[in-house]
């Protein structure tokens, strides 16, 4: 793993949506997407130099189902290339989708799925390419008891650190990695009693589970049990 010192950056990004609206309820667009990525220690302790830029372009699509449900997706394709040619680029599909449905009054579900590049903490890996999908509901038993949980599945692509040509050189990285997929499955359900309308407690299970498709990524099982309070405005 890098140190902290390693690790530490500015990461900037810049989007502009360009967009037609069909209907009152339906929309249409495309979404170019820059971005920036620079260490604070340029050449970290694996003498790497992992400055890079982003460059992808999203089309997607925004629908308004109807007074309280909504949903916007959308699509495309994201590559990051690293400034000084160190590592050879990375490229994935990408994408996102977000919104609420409520299908029956009481039940509210909010889908989620998206997929991009991500850095990484360790010297082994450039970059890893993260893809999440999850559902999380709330459900209105009573007036004063409410339930809510949630279940996401998160796989990580490792991608691993490679030697790249620049110009008439090569530069050679150490890494003997290879490429490697982690799971993290995550659940949980909780009950809370409102005690005003903008005040409630209750308790909460979470259970995560951790594994890989190699001996070094995670292995693990976690129960949590815990009292959430919340307060809103």
């Amino acid at each position: 793993g890098l140190p902290a010192s390693s690790r530490e950056r500015w990461e900037y990004s810049e989007s502009v949506r360009l967009g037609y609206e069909v209907t009152d309820d339906l929309s249409f667009y495309v979404q170019p997407t820059f971005g920036q990525i620079r260490y604070i220690q340029q050449v970290n302790s694996a003498s790497q130099d992992r400055d890079a830029n982003n460059l992808g372009l999203v089309g997607g699509v925004t629908w308004a189902i109807n007074g309280t449900s909504s949903i916007d997706a959308n699509v495309g394709y994201t590559t990051r290339n690293y400034t000084t040619g160190a590592f050879s680029p990375t490229t994935a599909w990408i994408g996102a989708v977000s919104g609420t449905w409520n299908p029956y009054e009481p039940l509210i579900l909010r889908p989620l799925l998206s997929r991009s590049i991500q850095e990484t903490a360790t010297a082994d890996f450039k970059s890893t390419v993260l893809t999440t999908l999850g559902l999380d509901f709330s459900y209105n038993i009573h007036d004063s008891w409410i339930m809510a949980g949630g279940l996401s599945v998160s796989l990580t692509d490792n991608i691993p650190a490679d030697s790249a040509s620049t110009g008439s050189s090569t530069t050679t990285t150490t890494s003997s990695a290879v490429q490697r997929q982690d799971m993290i499955v995550r659940g949980t359900i909780g009950f809370s009693y409102q005690l005003r309308p903008q005040v409630g407690i209750g308790p909460v299970f979470e259970y995560t589970r951790g594994s890989s498709s190699n001996a070094a990524g995670p292995d693990y099982n976690r129960e949590l049990i815990s009292i959430r309070l919340t307060a809103k405005r």
